[in-house]
């Protein structure tokens, strides 16, 4: 009788300990997409899939708020177009899903030559 509480109580630890794992498992993956993606140089495909080692991330990023150009300090046009997408991503590891975020960024893209005079 005095057994069942005490196999109970290593069942659940050993429940906790497998959860744990798993969750630092999503962390390290989803940590290194993100590295991958705020290194990607220039502006991102809108969709898109990479093979990290055994992670494979893919995203798809959608504009969240219309476009904006840029304005100068003295009200003149600037000579950048400003934009504000959602980058929903997902990591997966042999087919398993192993994580998903969804993040807002800020890209800008330049609409005018720059001459510098």
């Amino acid at each position: 009788m005095c057994i069942l509480p005490i196999l109970d109580f290593q069942a659940s630890v050993s429940d906790g300990a497998v959860r744990l794992g798993r969750k630092q498992q999503e962390i390290e993956a989803l940590g290194r997409a993100d590295a991958y993606l705020r290194a990607f140089p220039g502006q991102l495909p809108p969709q898109g899939v990479v093979q990290l080692g055994e992670l494979q991330v893919s995203w798809t990023e959608t504009l969240r708020e219309p476009s904006k150009k840029t304005v100068s300090e003295q009200g003149a046009p600037g000579r950048f177009v400003l934009s504000v997408v959602r980058l929903s991503v997902e990591v997966r590891q042999q087919g398993r899903l192993i994580g998903t975020q969804k993040v807002d960024r800020l890209e800008w893209v330049t609409d005018a030559p720059y001459f510098d005079n």
